[in-house]
């Protein structure tokens, strides 16, 4: 609590991008804290608040692991980048959403996820490839280190899952349950963010296929190349299957 409200630079910070605190910011309660903001705050308010705690909170684990120091003012331009990305993002969806229920099937295409410990600057990519009919054609499951943000770890995924695919099949289409990342691949536009040069990877990747698509999933109709991407925190080693998957995504499926 004291870091991310109290101490000096975070003091600093919330000058900064001038935002008021409540009346029960003194509490040691974190949990109170934000209970007591998202429920009495503006939309707007409620958003930099989160935006500028993750802010603090990232900047002094760089600090504490990396040795590297960012100023209120660093922070204070993070803070407005990604307030003003957040909102793009909002008004390029739709206004209309439908809800649904998906479950998943087996798909002619690759479902790509990702792991992510960020505490240690970890990721683990997950993915299965599966043929028309539903037969396994190969799986992966592969740690990344040097990991900051969460969509450049969907990014990674859908990277290496490419270079899976890329040993024998020209036509595809990818599935993930990262909807920024989805949504930025398919813009076709330079993207200026963290994991700007991963999707520009990914972008030159997909020019060797016949043909290629990326489409949003939710999180129960990727359940598979989730559960690889976790069960890699427990392997030695990055590993591939050959026409299978790992025993705990059998389970799963069963």
């Amino acid at each position: 609590m004291h870091v991310i409200t109290r101490c000096g630079p975070a003091k600093e910070v919330g000058d900064l991008v001038s935002i008021g605190c409540p009346s029960i910011f003194n509490t040691d309660d974190i949990w109170a804290w934000f209970d007591f903001v998202f429920k009495h705050g503006s939309n707007y308010a409620c958003k930099v608040i989160a935006i500028t705690v993750w802010a603090i909170w990232h900047a002094r684990n760089k600090q504490v692991m990396e040795g590297k120091q960012q100023t209120a003012q660093d922070i204070k331009i993070i803070v407005a980048s990604l307030v003003r990305e957040l909102d793009e993002i909002n008004r390029k969806l739709p206004d209309q959403r439908e809800t649904m229920k998906t479950h998943w099937k087996p798909p002619q295409d690759p479902n790509v996820n990702s792991a992510v410990k960020l505490q240690i600057h970890q990721s683990c990519s997950g993915f299965v490839i599966r043929n028309e009919i539903g037969l396994i054609l190969g799986s992966g499951a592969v740690k990344n280190d040097y990991i900051s943000y969460s969509f450049s770890a969907e990014a990674i995924a859908c990277i290496q899952a490419l270079k899976f695919a890329e040993m024998g099949f020209r036509q595809i289409e990818v599935e993930g349950d990262s909807r920024t990342t989805i949504m930025i691949i398919n813009q076709g536009v330079v993207d200026k963010s963290t994991m700007g040069v991963y999707i520009e990877e990914i972008k030159a990747m997909a020019t060797r296929f016949q043909r290629i698509s990326f489409k949003h999933v939710d999180r129960k109709a990727n359940g598979v190349g989730h559960i690889i991407a976790q069960e890699r925190f427990n392997l030695t080693e990055n590993t591939f299957w050959v026409e299978e998957v790992p025993v705990a995504a059998v389970e799963a499926e069963n």
